[in-house]
């Protein structure tokens, strides 16, 4: 059995917990071993490129002290998975990425729901770079900080924002554009009645079949 860190970039502890708790039942079903980890120096929310390119020496050093064989990294700004991919040689797996390639297998159209205005320009480039830009219906933000997520209003604001992806820009799924709302997916789905995709859930399955799929033996070439 192999060994999967889930790293949150951030240093909020509660979104860390969260992303545990809505992955907790996958847990169970996968055959390698998850831990979790909080980057204490980093910023209590990753909203800005100064907070993206902040956190980026301390995930290197995070994963270059790591004997854990794969790596998730927990925030939809897929902070420095390129490069850790080149440094580390072992698997690394980013929410938005992990997520993006998910919806694909449900749809032909689906739509982000970020937090905020700026969040939706790094999440256009980061499609864009992985020219799967087509796929993408549109991307809206609810204008609350990742500090706000856990607020009353927050499950109403998603259902707006996602109902404009879904009847003006033509979503058929929808991805949520943060760690930290995975715990509104079943309702958002319920209320919706289209998939809604937890970037947390789409890394930790994504990163269990890259582990198992390095470690089998396709057996002989006949």
């Amino acid at each position: 059995m192999g060994k999967i860190l889930v790293v949150n970039p951030n240093s909020s502890r509660s979104v860390t917990e969260s992303m545990r708790a809505c992955t907790k039942g996958l847990e169970a079903l996968v055959p390698h071993r998850i831990e979790w980890k909080t980057n204490e120096k980093g910023p209590a929310g990753i909203e800005t490129d100064a907070h993206v390119g902040e956190v980026v020496p301390h995930l290197q050093e995070i994963v270059a002290s790591s004997d854990a064989d794969a790596f998730v990294v927990g925030c939809f700004s897929d902070p420095a998975v390129p490069l850790l991919r080149h440094e580390t040689g072992r698997p690394v797996v980013g929410l938005a990425e992990a997520a993006c390639r998910y919806a694909m297998s449900l749809t032909r159209r689906f739509g982000i729901i970020s937090i905020v205005d700026a969040s939706v320009v790094r999440h256009r480039a980061q499609v864009e770079a992985i020219g799967i830009e087509g796929w993408l219906a549109g991307d809206r933000a609810l204008q609350l900080g990742v500090a706000e997520l856990g607020g009353g209003g927050t499950l109403e604001r998603l259902r707006v924002v996602g109902q404009q992806l879904r009847d003006d820009d033509g979503a058929e799924a929808l991805i949520l554009g943060c760690a930290g709302l995975g715990r509104y997916r079943s309702s958002l789905e319920a209320v919706l009645e289209v998939p809604v995709i937890d970037p947390v859930m789409a890394s930790v399955a994504h990163v269990n079949m890259a582990l198992m799929l390095a470690r089998s033996d396709g057996g002989p070439v006949s």
